[in-house]
């Protein structure tokens, strides 16, 4: 019973730290390579494609399928932030089911709330359109496509820990 309970907050707080790793990376990645190009504009191309081409603020959702812009370095990222925290195994800093606890939480964050309902933000019905929560999401990124700001994508702690949220789009002159 006492091995069950470990594993359990294990899982817990492995957990929680995997998703602060993916959101972390997902916001600093998203704001300062993506959109303030510091890693050059080859890579921030397809997210400007994505921001002013695809999909403009004024017409956030557009056809029924999802078009995305040929944006890999996301996954680049990703493998990274794996690797990176797959480092502390060896030097027993991380057990390995510890590590794996990490992984497929972070992989079912990353592609759950980063991916899924990115790619559903810009589809122009979905079931998951209805719920209240969803559409504060989509309020957020659609704010996010009108000004350098809500750089997450399902959580916003780190704009706002960063002074980047905005809940209403300041108004345009």
């Amino acid at each position: 019973m006492l091995e069950e309970n470990i594993m359990l907050i294990n899982i817990l707080i492995y957990g929680f730290i995997s998703i602060q790793i993916v959101e972390g990376a997902g916001y600093f990645f998203h704001r300062f390579v993506n959109h303030e190009s510091k890693w050059g504009s080859t890579i921030c191309f397809p997210h400007w494609l994505h921001h002013m081409v695809i999909y403009p603020a004024d017409n956030m959702r557009g056809s029924e399928e999802y078009q995305g812009a040929g944006d890999w370095t996301f996954y680049l990222l990703y493998f990274l932030c794996c690797f990176t925290v797959g480092m502390l195994v060896p030097f027993r800093i991380l057990d390995w089911r510890n590590y794996l606890i990490m992984f497929l939480i972070a992989t079912t964050w990353g592609y759950v709330g980063q991916s899924y309902f990115h790619t559903v933000f810009h589809l122009p019905d979905h079931w998951l359109h209805r719920f209240r929560w969803f559409q504060n999401l989509m309020t957020y990124h659609k704010n996010h496509h009108l000004g350098p700001w809500n750089y997450g994508i399902t959580f916003f702690w780190y704009d706002l820990l960063c002074g980047t949220f905005r809940k209403v789009a300041p108004a345009h002159p």
